[in-house]
């Protein structure tokens, strides 16, 4: 398989919501976003060989980060509310 091929999931805390797509997406997207110095806060969170593991990892995470007041800053202030 080619690594362009594999499924990336992303999260971000701002929005609390996941996203996924393959990694030749992903570079793409990260690509234009610095070109058009767009900022975003998706992270990414695992690679996957197919849509099924990457759903089925989404669904195991998703609660087990739903309390967004535990996510702080350096300085202990949360950052999502």
């Amino acid at each position: 398989m080619n690594m362009n091929d594999y499924i990336v999931v992303e999260f971000s805390l701002a929005q609390k919501a996941f996203h996924k797509q393959s990694v030749k997406e992903m570079l793409l997207n990260n690509i234009d976003n610095m070109a058009r110095r767009k900022q975003t806060d998706y992270m990414p969170i695992g690679i996957f060989t197919t849509h099924e593991l990457a759903d089925e990892f989404i669904s195991l995470t998703k609660d087990k980060i739903k309390d967004y007041l535990m996510y702080r800053d350096i300085k202990g202030n949360t950052v999502v509310n």
